[in-house]
């Protein structure tokens, strides 16, 4: 039986569970065309893994303000791209790519540790 949730461990192009994720950097691109607009977000799971995730301009609107630094979401239905940026911060060969038909949860959590 497949494990409901995973961590950023377990995710692949043919993998994607239930993620809980802490929000650790946003940035947002404002140009005058804004279908070159995206949000860049780097999340940290439970364990100290780190990934970053991209909204692309035809979902930015969806998503501007659902989050927030330093809050815990539960994200779903996602895609996994190569992370092929210049300087891969966090390691993780794989980028989420955030979408409209992804599903995010806020979740409150008092035990998650900030690494």
């Amino acid at each position: 039986m497949a494990r409901f949730f995973g961590t950023l461990a377990d995710v692949n192009r043919a993998t994607q569970p239930f993620l809980t994720l802490r929000v650790v950097c946003i940035l947002e691109s404002n140009f005058e065309l804004q279908s070159n607009n995206n949000i860049q977000i780097l999340f940290h799971d439970e364990h100290g893994s780190r990934i970053n995730a991209i909204i692309r301009s035809p979902s930015v609107g969806l998503y501007q303000d659902v989050f927030k630094l330093g809050k815990v979401y539960v994200i779903h239905n996602y895609n996994v791209e190569f992370n092929n940026q210049r300087i891969n911060t966090t390691g993780n060969r794989w980028m989420l790519v955030l979408n409209s038909r992804t599903k995010i949860y806020s979740r409150a959590m008092e035990t998650f540790h900030q690494h």
